[in-house]
């Protein structure tokens, strides 16, 4: 005895959700997001928002969006919970020998008792891609009136204590299907990301005009939309996507959209986000949603703004903050965002065995009192080989808390 069975928490954390509660497989990433979601429910259903854990694990990115006819910017900012960077296939630094061990598998001249030929990729090339600047086609500037383009840079306003980075590793095959990237990326143990910190509005920059009221509605970009509908998705599809990823980029949302293409409400309206008005609520809807926990003024106006609908009205009340002329409970009060230095040691792994996103087994490692542990399911076991150049998630620990 002395351990909780995996196949006890997975039950326990996926009843009721539509994906995670199936034996199919899912994505490691939206899981980990799904279970930070759950805490954070359950948390606030027992009045205790507080004392929130996953504050631990969620930070904010800072979008610096500027206008490159007028020179003025804007900035903003929005709450994540993984650092999700995209591989430069075209910063490998042995291309041709990857070319030539696929042509000789190709001819099947390959020694089947070698070890496979990968695609190898320095991790330094995925930080120097998250930095450079994004050009936005079709951006309607508020200070010209007119349509051009803008510049865009997104850094760390505030940084965890716990940060788990993503690398995308399914990508969009030639024939528009998902592939998993099969390439060494070398992650450090011990890692500065300094140089991602962003530092908001400097002296002589000039802010961006409000075309419009403030809003606290998140709103897709219409730059990564335009750049999905091009490729055949639907319009509510591609704002879906990108609000997914907090509009981070059109390949995060691109890898979004492949992965949930299949979902039954993909191409719906996205829920409007105009005012409906102080009408009444179902007063029966309404105890269900105070019955998680919720505010009764957050809960009523959600469900105003779904339409009486008690499953969008859920995910609209934690996907929304709670606005200032909302009372919210002292208790159920969003904690503050910790931040601190940016140095972090690798602490754990969550590795994909399997050749595609739809089958095959997650294992993780975990580093304690300086050893490596696998952890396979109910097996666990040392380990003196962590997969540190072929991992999806890494988790990261901040070495300097103070």
């Amino acid at each position: 005895q002395g351990f909780i069975s995996p196949q006890m928490i997975k039950g326990l954390l996926g009843e009721g959700h539509p994906s995670f509660s199936t034996n199919l497989q899912q994505d490691a990433l939206e899981y980990f997001q799904h279970l930070l979601t759950k805490i954070q429910r359950s948390d606030k259903a027992r009045n205790e928002a507080a004392l929130d854990v996953t504050k631990h694990f969620r930070f904010d990115l800072e979008t610096r969006i500027q206008c490159n006819e007028s020179k003025q910017v804007r900035y903003t900012s929005n709450e994540s919970n993984a650092l999700s960077l995209q591989i430069p296939v075209e910063s490998a630094t042995n291309h041709a020998a990857v070319a030539e061990y696929e042509a000789k598998v190709a001819d099947g001249s390959v020694d089947s008792s070698a070890p496979p030929v990968r695609l190898h990729i320095p991790f330094e090339s995925l930080l120097e891609n998250f930095l450079a600047p994004d050009v936005i086609d079709g951006f309607k500037s508020s200070a010209t009136g007119k349509t051009g383009t803008a510049t865009r840079t997104v850094r760390f306003k505030t940084f965890p204590n716990f940060l788990m980075v993503h690398l995308c590793r399914y990508i969009l095959a030639e024939n528009w299907t998902a592939k998993k990237l099969d390439a060494d990326i070398p992650m450090p143990e011990k890692i500065s990301l300094e140089s991602l910190r962003g530092s908001g509005l400097q002296p002589g920059e000039t802010e961006l005009p409000n075309s419009d009221e403030p809003s606290n509605e998140p709103v897709a970009d219409e730059a990564i939309v335009s750049q999905l509908t091009v490729m055949g998705f639907s319009e509510n599809a591609c704002a879906r996507a990108a609000l997914a990823v907090q509009n981070s980029s059109a390949d995060a949302a691109m890898n979004w959209l492949l992965e949930h293409s299949m979902d039954p409400d993909i191409n719906d309206p996205l829920p409007s986000s105009k005012p409906s008005g102080d009408g009444e609520v179902n007063q029966e809807s309404l105890a269900m949603l105070l019955s998680m926990g919720l505010d009764p003024s957050h809960a009523a106006k959600g469900l105003r703004e779904t339409g009486g609908d008690i499953e969008r009205a859920v995910e609209w009340c934690f996907s929304h903050e709670q606005s200032s002329d909302e009372p919210m409970s002292e208790a159920n009060a969003a904690p503050e965002l910790p931040s601190g230095p940016a140095d972090y040691e690798l602490c754990a792994i969550i590795s994909h065995i399997g050749s595609n996103m739809s089958s095959g087994h997650y294992v993780c490692h975990i580093k304690k009192n300086g050893k490596w542990a696998l952890f396979n399911d109910r097996k666990v076991c040392e380990s003196t080989r962590p997969p540190f150049t072929m991992g999806y998630l890494y988790l990261y620990a901040r070495t300097n808390q103070s």
